[in-house]
């Protein structure tokens, strides 16, 4: 039985406008960034990809991005629009995990520790372009990762912008996979375990960082960009995973362990 923390997280984001879709065991965050928060961070990101001497992200990357550019998104280079937008990430997956705290132990157990930006970068995706079927991985034992889109091509939007759909396969949208059921199945009241994300400008999804997700391509001009994040999930409790138990163990911080390890978070499924 949920607890009444669990209760007031999910009242919490209902009234901020975040959806939650529980993909069986494991959740996914959806929702609709303000119009200035896109706005504020887009001259960073425009500039990013115009910039000759932006840091390619291609061969940290699971995409196949031939026409567009994967570049990382400098934060300390960058204004207080991005600024503003990792901290609404970091707030955002601290939600995350203190739903998922609710949702496993009711009130028995609250979430002690951090989320902060392991890295953030520009997928500018062309005609043909494509991100085959991967998933990611962080700094951290534990973490999510998310997207957020900044621009689409007309003939992306035209499109029916309805908030998910449950198969997959539309030009240029997002598929998030969940399970192996691919086809809806009549005579076990199944439906495909995977949703499909039309990228509107704005949208924002938040899912744990082991969640399979693809990106199918597009026909014609235009370019679909979005800003992709990985965040690490700390915990500071004993009792929680080994891992931070040796930690602790050894007087380690996980500050300290994060920056040894600060590399980009992508792993491909070569399946």
């Amino acid at each position: 039985m949920h607890g009444r923390n669990f209760t007031l997280i999910n009242k919490n984001l209902s009234e901020s406008g975040v959806e939650v879709l529980d993909l069986c065991s494991k959740s996914l965050f959806h929702t609709m960034l303000p119009k200035k928060i896109i706005n504020d961070m887009k001259p960073d990101v425009v500039r990013t990809l115009n910039d000759p001497n932006a840091e390619s992200y291609d061969l940290n990357l699971a995409g196949r991005i031939e026409n567009g550019l994967q570049v990382k998104l400098d934060i300390s280079q960058s204004g207080e629009g991005v600024s503003t937008f990792v901290k609404l990430a970091e707030d955002l997956g601290t939600s995350y995990v203190e739903r998922f705290f609710g949702r496993t132990f009711g009130d028995s157990k609250a979430f002690e520790g951090k989320v902060t930006m392991n890295d953030i970068w520009i997928v500018s995706q062309r005609e043909n372009d494509y991100n085959p079927l991967h998933i990611h991985n962080n700094a951290s034992p534990a973490g999510l990762s998310g997207v957020v889109y900044i621009e689409v091509p007309q003939q992306l939007e035209d499109k029916d912008s309805s908030v998910v759909r449950r198969k997959d396969g539309q030009d240029g949208w997002l598929n998030i996979v969940f399970g192996t059921q691919t086809q809806v199945d009549m005579n076990n009241f199944a439906g495909p375990e995977c949703f499909s994300f039309e990228p509107i400008p704005g949208r924002l999804l938040l899912f744990p960082q082991n969640t399979p997700h693809l990106v199918y391509p597009f026909k014609g001009s235009g370019d679909r960009i979005c800003v992709a994040f990985n965040l690490n999930v700390w915990y500071r409790q004993s009792g929680i995973t080994q891992f931070i138990d040796l930690l602790q163990g050894a007087g380690i911080e996980f500050e300290d362990y994060s920056r040894s390890r600060s590399k980009p978070g992508i792993s491909q499924n070569k399946k």
